[in-house]
């Protein structure tokens, strides 16, 4: 691959522009893609709860590290699905989540889907806030959201840190 470019995003945080996206490959696909992906070159990997193979990425990842790749080079994705909104259901998807990737914290941790409820977006949102200040997810965001999915985020106070 050819020379990796960065964006830095509002923390601080930087991420690769380019990554290899895991979605629709089994365990055992995953693992083999990620780790050649990861020998290629490739950074960022994106995965999710919803694509049932984090156990095949993080071995996957695990092969490449066991090879030379540094954890500190990678910026590892995952996202929370709709089944798993609310705060303490969104808070144990992410403790599996870091279990099956065999990782101790996320890059980045998105809510994949708006849930549909408010209520529950807001907090499956607290939650994220809160694994971002303990460090466990060094960035946190929303994927698929459309603005009216948004404003109901915006308006807690806790979205203003």
């Amino acid at each position: 691959m050819a020379e990796k470019e960065m964006r830095t995003l509002s923390n601080g945080v930087n991420m690769p522009e380019i990554g290899f996206g895991t979605y629709l490959l089994d365990n055992l696909q995953a693992r083999s893609c990620v780790g050649q992906a990861l020998q290629d070159g490739y950074r960022l990997i994106d995965g999710a709860a919803f694509y049932g193979n984090e156990t095949g990425v993080g071995q996957g990842i695990r092969d490449a590290m066991q090879s030379g790749v540094s954890r500190e080079d990678l910026f590892v994705v995952s996202k929370v699905w709709k089944d798993s909104m609310g705060y303490e259901l969104t808070m144990a998807s992410f403790e599996k989540t870091l279990r099956e990737l065999q990782l101790e914290y996320l890059d980045l941790y998105l809510i994949h889907w708006p849930s549909g409820d408010h209520e529950l977006d807001r907090s499956s949102w607290q939650a994220l806030i809160d694994l971002y200040k303990s460090g466990k997810a060094r960035a946190i965001g929303v994927s698929n959201f459309k603005p009216e999915d948004l404003m109901p985020l915006f308006d807690m106070e806790s979205c203003r840190w």
